[in-house]
């Protein structure tokens, strides 16, 4: 459910409780995480976030996006949003009844209770995620925490299941194009990069060397205890290189989407 349906199908009133600041600020800390990654999780703008500590709180309406993001049950946020609130005890069943409708595509209710530990979490997201450039690829293990909406060249929807943290590259160059091949990537095609993947040998990786600045996009083969970074082009001079402990993977390649 989007935020927008959120918002038509419950009245204002609700915006009048909110999530209270603190209990966001503390479930940052924990995650060891800053407002601004808060804001690249959620796909809104750092000020919108600045708006919400400024007033003490976010609104009820975003529960289940900022439970997802700070890695906790909605009811953990709800039952704290009660607590702030100094009406009576029935204000507390009346918000979660309002809010149980605005939760129950991605989480399971069972009884009146919301989350807790007879829940299961909702996969992760398909996006949308951000299209970067290779030099952002290279650090974004430094910059994610930090990278602002802003920062993207724009966003896309993913189409397979990856985690908060994947990004899109636009392809750059030949040296990836196999017209014989299964596995083919032309000059300006966008690949879906996860950064917590597994890389095996034969995986499509994004890998940086510790002499540049850009990441480079590659095959990774394992032989023998050895790694070697394969270009598909079978024309491609110096196809098949080896690297040792001068390369650092950024990730792994899981889609692919061509550009006409």
């Amino acid at each position: 459910m989007s935020h927008k349906s959120c918002m038509n199908k419950y009245p204002s009133q609700m915006e009048t409780t909110n999530i209270p600041w603190p209990v966001i600020a503390q479930k940052l800390a924990t995650l060891g995480k800053k407002p601004a990654w808060l804001a690249v999780q959620l796909r809104t703008g750092t000020n919108t976030i600045t708006n919400w500590k400024k007033r003490g709180g976010a609104p009820l309406s975003r529960v289940r996006e900022i439970a997802d993001a700070l890695q906790c049950s909605a009811d953990d946020l709800l039952s704290a949003a009660a607590n702030s609130n100094h009406n009576s005890a029935t204000t507390d069943e009346s918000i979660k009844r309002q809010i149980s409708g605005m939760i129950t595509d991605s989480l399971r209710v069972v009884g009146d209770k919301i989350g807790n530990n007879n829940t299961e979490p909702g996969p992760e997201g398909t996006g949308p995620y951000p299209l970067i450039s290779w030099v952002q690829a290279g650090a974004w293990e430094r910059i994610v925490d930090n990278f602002a909406p802003g920062d993207a060249e724009q966003w896309i929807e993913a189409p397979v299941r990856v985690s908060k943290s994947s990004y899109w590259l636009r392809v750059c160059g030949e040296s990836m194009y196999d017209p014989t091949g299964k596995r083919s990537f032309k000059d300006g095609d966008l690949v879906l990069v996860e950064p917590h993947a597994y890389a095996e040998n034969g995986s499509l990786v994004v890998v940086r060397l510790d002499d540049e600045s850009e990441a480079t996009f590659k095959q990774l083969i394992i032989e023998g205890g050895r790694k070697f970074l394969k270009a598909l082009n079978p024309n491609w001079p110096n196809r098949i290189f080896e690297v040792n402990g001068n390369a650092t993977i950024c990730g792994v390649i899981k889609a692919k989407t061509e550009v006409f």
